[in-house]
């Protein structure tokens, strides 16, 4: 049991979320949200992509 907590504990701490702020233009934004697009998955994505 031990080591199921010590995997769990270092996955959490990896897939932890934190608060960025980006800036994009207006016209990005406001498209977006007309077509209910997450910014933040897209942009967690494209990072996860361009890093490996």
């Amino acid at each position: 049991m031990t080591e199921w907590l010590r995997e769990n504990a270092l996955y959490r701490a990896r897939e932890r979320k934190v608060r960025m702020n980006i800036m994009v233009p207006v016209s990005l934004r406001d498209a977006s949200r007309q077509q209910g697009i997450n910014v933040s998955k897209v942009a967690t994505e494209a990072l996860a992509e361009l890093l490996g």
